[in-house]
């Protein structure tokens, strides 16, 4: 938010050092149902002439939609990292799984099943863990909305354990000015 407070005050700046008076210059904030499908945030700068009040500068907050959509399309992560001063250790739940026999059960939808449990919160995974060591198949649901069943055989462990970060990865967000 921060960032995109700085760029409208960045762009209110700029109008004003090339001769758009103060008092004629306005911003005005999209509505939900205004806004695109990709923005988060959107404002709009407007000048006061002879016309009445006219849009000269949209700025969007795109956040991080567009690399979300081509890390999805392409299959892999886009993500900037950013080395820690001091590192951060956090418990973290982990899910050991019997590749063999999840390729055997699901063929070409393993993969998906895989990443489906990786996916899974901590909280989920010590839900699944539960339920498995009860006996009981685990439900999870792939990306298309189909479940599959997860059962004991197909998890070998599932513990907790101190993960140390040393990087942080994150997907930039977008703003986007346009003129």
């Amino acid at each position: 938010k921060q960032w995109y407070q700085r760029r409208v005050r960045g762009i209110q700046q700029y109008l004003i050092s090339v001769g758009i008076p103060g008092t004629a210059l306005r911003f005005r904030q999209h509505m939900d149902k205004e806004m695109a499908h990709y923005a988060c945030d959107c404002w709009d700068a407007e000048c006061l002439t002879t016309y009445g009040w006219v849009e000269i500068v949209g700025c969007a907050d795109r956040s991080c939609f567009d690399l979300n959509a081509h890390a999805t399309a392409a299959s892999t992560k886009f993500v900037a990292q950013q080395r820690l001063d001091i590192p951060v250790s956090r418990e973290v739940v982990e899910v050991s799984l019997n590749k063999a026999v999840i390729g055997k059960a699901f063929k070409k939808a393993a993969g998906a099943v895989s990443g489906a449990i990786a996916n899974l919160t901590d909280s989920q995974k010590e839900a699944m863990k539960e339920q498995l060591e009860s006996g009981n198949p685990y439900k999870v649901v792939l990306e298309g909305g189909e479940e599959c069943e997860v059962t004991p055989a197909m998890v070998s462990g599932i513990k907790t354990v101190i993960r140390t970060e040393h990087v942080r990865e994150f997907v930039p967000n977008v703003i986007e000015p346009s003129f």
